[in-house]
């Protein structure tokens, strides 16, 4: 059995991207330009990043074996992630999203749907892949199921991290068994009723995180670490699509932190990351190639003052 790096259980998707001039209201019509096809997904994305950055990761999930399938199988492999415990289902569709992006904002709307494959249980996440891991990555989507399958191997030796996109009733199972928790905003508004970040960090420490953050956009993040409380500022670009850029943020932010590198360096280099990947259109459009062409984005770039 083959090590890694990192392990992630959770979503791959296609994504169909086009630009708007606006986002139109309901019963209105706009036209779609730049329309773009490619792989997206909150855990797969991450994954592409810590590949790129040199990590060996493998990603465990669940596809139809459409069209849509059978191109998410070849372009991971492209990207080094190892697809050998993706599960192809079947005459079952694979996940897809539509995203129409605003022009001049690079803001996107997400419509998904999660296709029609089965949803992916403790029993499909083979123990021997997480006992040859250094850490676990996952999202929302299939979050009991990771934390099931974690919980049967131990978690000693292993660093466990989620990305909390929205919250729905699996995530109160991940109560004690992750040390980095990274939030949304739509997460921190469903979780804490409120859109006060600061507050919303006090109620998710009960999720016993060594590291809980919030992504807040163009605002960069709110961390919690050691009692203490790290507002990190965005990279101040002229952003093309959002799509993806937390995604690539937990990427970056985990292979700081397997890297050795304390939480106040890891921030600072996931946020760069992120404002790199939204400099192209689609989740997995601008991810950077390696960690020296985040460190060059960095000197060559100023943040934004934080709000």
């Amino acid at each position: 059995m083959s090590s890694f790096d990192v392990v992630g259980i959770g979503q791959v998707c296609v994504d169909y991207l086009g630009v708007v001039n606006r986002h139109p209201s309901v019963d209105e019509r706009q036209e779609i330009t730049q329309l773009s096809t490619l792989r997206g997904g909150p855990t797969a994305t991450a994954l592409n990043v810590l590949s790129r950055f040199g990590l060996k990761v493998a990603l465990v999930s669940k596809i139809g074996d459409d069209t849509e399938g059978k191109r998410l199988i070849q372009e991971l492999e492209q990207e080094s992630i190892d697809t050998t415990h993706l599960i192809v289902e079947p005459g079952k569709k694979t996940q897809v999203s539509l995203i129409p992006i605003e022009k001049h904002s690079g803001k996107r709307t997400v419509f998904w749907s999660r296709g029609t494959t089965t949803p992916l249980t403790a029993a499909d996440i083979p123990t021997d892949i997480l006992q040859n891991t250094r850490a676990v990555h996952f999202d929302d989507l299939y979050a009991e199921a990771a934390l099931r399958a974690i919980e049967a191997v131990g978690k000693e030796g292993l660093t466990v991290s989620f990305d909390a996109g929205e919250y729905n009733e699996a995530v109160e199972y991940a109560r004690g068994d992750v040390d980095i928790l990274i939030a949304s905003v739509d997460f921190m508004k469903s979780y804490s009723g409120g859109d006060d970040p600061r507050k919303c960090l006090e109620k998710m420490s009960e999720f016993g995180a060594a590291v809980i953050a919030i992504t807040l956009g163009d605002r960069g993040s709110i961390t919690s670490c050691g009692g203490e409380i790290i507002d990190t500022p965005a990279y101040n670009v002229s952003a093309v699509d959002t799509t993806g850029a937390g995604d690539v943020f937990r990427g970056a932010f985990l292979y700081g932190r397997l890297t050795g590198w304390e939480v106040e360096e890891s921030l600072p280099f996931a946020s760069a990351a992120a404002a790199m990947n939204t400099l192209s259109l689609g989740a997995a459009g601008g991810i950077p190639e390696s960690p020296e062409a985040v460190f060059a984005f960095m000197k060559s770039h100023e943040t934004r003052p934080v709000k």
